[in-house]
């Protein structure tokens, strides 16, 4: 097998994965398909010049996505621990820190940087009830 068939199979890998998983990061497809960092970087700017995908900064995140997906709204990404305090909050509606820092099993400190981010997004919104806060979700993270 000769280099050009070689690269075309590693872009057609690297593209059905990123198909596979839309708004996966550089650090993410490096390490499911174990290519060294600057293969994988020549290989992403031949996709992208070759208009199969594109990329999105999130924050300090770039994103890819396959050209399919270049006019559809692409979901908010959550971390995992932004994920589940979300998911805590809508099954359990108008919880307080207090019994979030019980359910989770953290500290009130690293709640709190989180609904930050959340509130931001617009996905949880506060009720303060005789100085205690309550928290609601609002919506879908991936709307």
């Amino acid at each position: 097998m000769n280099r050009l068939e070689i690269a075309k199979q590693v872009r057609q890998k690297i593209l059905y994965f990123i198909k596979r998983n839309p708004g996966t990061h550089f650090s993410e497809i490096l390490r499911r398909l174990g290519l060294s960092s600057g293969r994988l970087t020549y290989h992403i700017m031949k996709l992208e010049e070759a208009g199969k995908i594109f990329a999105q900064y999130e924050k300090y995140w770039k994103r890819f996505y396959p050209i399919s997906m270049k006019d559809e709204m692409i979901p908010k990404s959550l971390t995992p621990k932004e994920e589940k305090i979300f998911k805590l909050i809508k099954r359990r509606p108008g919880s307080t820190y207090m019994d979030l820092v019980k359910q989770w099993g953290t500290t009130r400190q690293s709640i709190y940087y989180h609904f930050k981010k959340l509130t931001k997004m617009g996905l949880i919104r506060t009720e303060s009830v005789k100085g205690e806060h309550h928290f609601y979700a609002e919506g879908n993270p991936d709307e």
